[in-house]
C-alpha cells in the first residue's frame, strides 16, 4: 500500500499517536448540526483523534494540548507526515467526517497543484511556489478505488484558511469554527480505509498550526443523540457449562445468549488450549433468537479448554468478560477398519504362498499396542504382529495348509482403552491337482490298429512326483511316483479304458483322467505273387492252377478268385492247405479260347477287402486255317478263316499259286487277330487267274511258331453237295455250276477205301 506517496518529506509527526474512542459519546460530542446534501440530518459518532503526547503549546482552551505546535527543536517551524491510521467502515455508514482546526496561516487553495478539492486524488501533489503553511489530507482504500485499476486513492482535501478578520485564532481560541470535511463511504462499507496528512508550518512555539478534534462516521438520520450506543452487549448462559467433559475428537457445540440494546455486531468464542495456544471462532445466530453458536472440532489434546465469549455491537462496544471451560478426556478405545488379507480368501493352497493379515488401527489420542489372535497352528493363541505401515498393522505367516482358520486383532491405547475385531474366517482351499494322461503323446482318445503298441504316460504335474496309479479296463497295470510310462501292445480288437488316478492329500484334491483306446483292424489283407503270371498261355482244355501269397495283420476270412472271360465268369475259393500263406485252386473251364482275367478277392475277419490284385492268362486253340470251299471258279470270293493265334496280334496271311508265287499286289498281308485268336480274310479271284491248287499260309507275327496252312483249287466248273456230312438214310443233294451248256456230266461218288458207290 503506498503510504508515503505525497511527494513531501517523509518524517512522521514526532510524538503524535492515534487514540481511538478518545471522546465519550455524549450530547456535547454528538454532532447533529450538519446536514447532508439531501437536507436530512446527519448524525455521527466520534471514533478517535490524533493526539500529541508531549505538546509545548500552552495557550488557549481545553483542546490546546491536541495541536500541532508551530515550533520545532530549532524554532524554525515544522513539517512532516502524519502516521497512517486504519478504519473499518461500518456497513451502515454514509460518510466519514473529519473535524479539523487549522491556524489562519494555513495554505491557500492554489498552493497545491493536481489535487481536486474534495475529489478523488488524481495527480501527484507537488510543492509549487512558496508554500508557507498548510495541511493536506488523503484517504485510500485497501481493496482499490471503485472503477480505478491499481489506484487506491479515493479522496484528498487540503485544509482551508480560517478567516483572520473574524478574530479567530485556532491556537488562541479552540472554539473557532472547525472545518467539517466529509467523505462518502457507501461504496466502501466493510473495507479498510487509510488516513494520512501532511502539514507544513512556520511560527513560534506557541503557534498552533493544526488541531484534530476527532474523526467520526455519519449514519442515517436520527432525531437526537440518544440513538448513539455506549452499552456493550449482554452475554449469558455460555455452553458447555463450566467443567463439562468430552472425548478426544468430539465436536463441541459452543453457545451463548447475546443481546444488545441496539444491534449485536460480531460475536466470537476465544478458545484457550491446554498448551496455551488460542483459536477464535465466529459465532452466528442463524435463527435470530439471540442464541449464538459455533462448533469447535480441534479437541485433539487432553486437558482443560477455556472459553471466552467476545461480543461487540455496531457502536463498537465490547463485552469480553464472560467465560466457561470444559475438559477433554480419552475414553474411546482404538478404532479398527480395513480388514485386508493377502491373498484375499478363499485362497488355494500353495506350498510357496506366504500370507499377510492387515487391520488399520487409529486412536483418538495415542495408540499403544496391537497384537493378533489366530489358530493357524491348531489352537487359538496371541501373537505379536510383524509390523505396521502408518495405520496399517500387519502380521506375516509363512505357510498354511488347506483348512478353515479364524483370526482377529487387538489394540489398546495409552489410556488403556482396549478394542478387538470380530473373529474372521480365513479359508485355504485344497489346490486342484493336475493329472495328465497321454496316449502316444496326446491328451485324447485314440484309435489304433490291432497289434499296435501305445505309449501311455500318466504325469501328475501338481503336485509333482507324488504316488499315482494306472489302470486298463479297471485292472492296475502300473503304479508309483509320477510320471508313469507304459508301452502297451493291444493284440485284440475292442474298446479299452485307460485311467490314471491320484488319491489326493490334505492339501491337494484327488484327480483322475480317463481316455479310451479303440483297437480296430482297418488294414487290408496283403496279396502278392499271383500265378499264372499275366499273359501265360494255355491250350483249350488245359487245367490252370491259380495261386497267391495272402497275409493279414489279424485274421484271414476268405480268399477267392474271380475269373472272367468273353463268354462267362466263375468264382473259386482258394485254400491254404499247408498253412504257408499260399492259397491255390485249379481252374478247368478252359474250352473257350481267349483272355481269362483273374481278380483275387481277400476278406479278413474285420471285413477288410483286398480286390486290387489281378492277373490274366490266355487260352488258345491249335493253329488252323480254312477256306469256305474247296473249289472256286474265277470271279468267286475265297473266304479264309483261322484260329489258334495270339490275341489281338498281327497274323501274316499269304496265298500262293501252284508254283509257290504269292498273289501279286495282294499277298502277303497282315490281319489282326480277334479276342479269341481268330482271323478272317477274303480274296476275290480276278479274271484270268490261273487254274490250279493254291496254298494259304497264316503265321502269328508275335509267335512265328504258331503257323498253319490250307489249300483250295481254282477250277473251271463246280460240283457240290448240300452238306459236308450226312447220317444214314439222308439224301445227298448234288448240284453244280459253270459247266458247258447242254452237255453230259458224269458224277462218281466213292466211299471209304475208294469203292465206287455212285456213278
Amino acid at each position: 500500500m503506498p503510504f508515503d506517496n505525497f511527494g513531501f518529506e517523509d518524517n512522521n509527526w514526532v510524538n503524535w499517536t492515534w487514540s481511538p474512542n478518545s471522546y465519550e459519546t455524549s450530547a456535547q460530542d454528538c454532532r447533529d448540526a450538519y446536514y447532508a446534501s439531501d437536507g436530512y440530518k446527519i448524525v455521527s459518532s466520534n471514533i478517535g483523534d490524533w493526539e500529541l503526547g508531549v505538546g509545548s503549546y500552552t495557550g488557549g482552551g481545553g483542546e490546546q494540548e491536541y495541536t500541532l505546535d508551530g515550533g520545532d527543536d530549532v524554532g524554525t517551524g515544522y513539517h512532516g507526515m502524519l502516521t497512517s491510521s486504519v478504519f473499518t467502515v461500518p456497513m451502515n455508514a454514509i460518510n466519514i467526517t473529519f473535524w479539523i482546526h487549522s491556524d489562519y496561516r494555513s495554505a491557500d487553495n492554489g498552493q497545491c497543484s493536481g489535487a481536486g478539492d474534495g475529489n478523488i486524488f488524481n495527480g501527484t501533489l507537488n510543492e509549487t511556489g512558496a508554500w508557507s503553511e498548510g495541511c493536506i489530507f488523503a484517504v485510500w482504500v485497501e481493496d482499490g478505488a471503485v472503477g480505478l485499476a491499481d489506484n487506491y486513492y479515493i479522496w484528498e482535501k487540503h485544509a482551508t484558511r480560517e478567516s483572520a478578520s473574524a478574530g479567530c485564532n485556532a491556537g488562541a481560541d479552540p472554539n473557532c469554527p472547525a472545518q467539517n470535511i466529509s467523505l462518502n463511504v457507501t461504496l466502501y462499507r466493510g473495507q479498510k480505509l487509510y488516513l494520512t496528512a501532511e502539514c507544513i508550518g512556520w511560527g513560534g512555539a506557541d503557534d498552533a498550526l493544526f488541531q484534530m478534534d476527532g474523526i467520526g462516521y455519519d449514519y442515517e438520520e436520527a432525531d437526537n443523540c440518544s440513538y448513539f450506543d455506549v452499552i456493550p452487549p449482554n452475554v449469558t448462559n455460555i455452553q458447555p457449562s463450566a467443567g463439562n467433559s468430552f472425548n478426544l475428537s468430539d465436536m463441541v457445540n459452543i453457545t451463548a445468549n447475546v443481546s444488545d440494546n441496539n444491534n449485536v455486531n460480531y460475536v466470537k468464542a476465544v478458545i484457550d488450549y491446554p498448551n496455551g495456544t488460542q483459536q477464535n471462532l465466529t459465532m452466528t445466530d442463524p435463527d435470530s433468537d439471540d442464541v449464538y453458536n459455533c462448533t469447535f472440532t480441534d479437541t485433539n489434546d487432553i486437558g482443560r479448554y477455556n472459553i471466552t465469549v467476545w461480543a461487540n455491537d455496531s457502536w463498537r462496544n465490547i463485552n469480553d468478560t464472560e467465560t466457561s471451560f470444559f475438559y477433554v478426556n480419552d475414553t474411546i478405545a482404538p478404532n479398527w477398519s480395513g480388514n485386508a488379507t493377502s491373498p484375499a480368501p478363499p485362497v488355494v493352497y500353495s506350498p510357496t504362498q506366504s500370507y499377510q493379515f492387515n487391520v488399520s488401527w487409529t486412536d483418538n489420542y495415542e495408540l499403544d499396542t496391537v497384537w493378533i489372535e489366530h489358530d493357524f497352528n491348531g489352537s487359538l493363541h496371541n501373537h505379536s504382529i510383524t509390523g505396521n505401515n502408518s495405520e496399517v498393522f500387519y502380521y506375516n505367516y509363512p505357510s498354511l495348509s488347506a483348512g478353515s482358520y479364524v483370526w482377529r486383532m487387538y489394540a489398546n491405547d495409552t489410556s488403556k482403552n482396549l478394542n478387538h475385531t470380530p473373529h474372521w474366517s480365513y479359508i485355504v482351499q485344497k489346490n486342484t491337482s493336475v493329472l495328465k494322461l497321454t496316449l502316444d503323446g496326446f491328451e485324447a482318445n485314440t484309435t489304433v490298429e490291432v497289434y499296435s503298441i501305445v505309449k501311455i504316460i500318466a504325469n501328475l504335474t501338481n503336485p509333482e512326483g507324488n504316488y499315482i496309479e494306472l489302470y486298463q479296463n479297471g485292472s492296475l497295470i502300473n503304479n508309483g511316483s509320477s510320471p508313469l510310462i507304459n508301452n502297451t501292445n493291444f493284440t485284440s480288437l475292442g474298446l479299452f479304458n485307460i485311467s490314471a488316478k491320484y488319491l489326493g492329500d490334505e492339501n491337494y484334491t484327488n484327480a483322475s483322467k480317463t481316455y479310451w483306446v479303440t483297437v480296430q483292424d482297418t488294414t487290408h489283407p496283403s496279396v502278392k505273387n499271383l500265378t499264372p503270371s499275366p499273359g501265360t498261355k494255355y491250350n483249350t482244355s488245359d487245367t490252370v492252377t491259380i495261386t497267391a501269397n495272402v497275409s493279414d495283420n489279424y485274421f484271414i476270412d476268405s480268399v477267392r478268385a474271380d475269373i472272367t472271360w468273353a463268354s462267362g465268369n466263375q468264382i473259386l475259393e482258394l485254400n491254404d492247405s499247408d498253412s504257408d500263406n499260399v492259397y491255390e485252386v485249379n481252374f478247368t473251364s478252359t474250352s473257350t479260347p481267349g483272355r481269362y482275367n483273374v481278380t483275387i478277392l481277400v476278406n479278413d475277419s474285420s471285413n477288410n477287402l483286398n480286390d486290387t490284385e489281378t492277373t490274366y492268362f490266355i487260352v488258345l486253340e491249335t493253329p488252323s486255317a480254312d477256306t469256305d470251299k474247296e473249289n472256286y471258279i474265277v470271279g468267286e470270293t475265297v473266304y479264309v478263316t483261322g484260329k489258334g493265334f495270339n490275341l489281338l496280334v498281327n497274323v501274316s496271311v499269304d496265298i500262293r499259286n501252284s508254283t509257290g508265287q504269292s498273289i501279286s499286289g495282294v499277298y502277303p498281308k497282315n490281319i489282326s487277330s480277334n479276342s479269341t485268336g481268330g482271323i478272317n480274310d477274303s480274296w476275290l479271284i480276278p479274271g484270268g487267274q490261273a487254274l490250279g491248287t493254291y496254298t494259304v499260309n497264316a503265321t502269328d507275327t508275335s509267335a512265328p511258331e504258331r503257323s498253319t496252312t490250307t489249300s483250295f483249287d481254282i477250277v473251271t466248273a463246280i460240283i457240290q453237295a448240300d452238306k459236308s456230312s450226312y447220317e444214314q438214310g439222308e439224301t445227298v443233294n448234288i448240284s453244280g455250276y459253270n459247266w458247258d451248256n447242254n452237255v453230259d456230266v458224269t458224277i462218281n461218288i466213292t466211299g471209304p477205301g475208294g469203292a465206287l458207290v455212285y456213278g
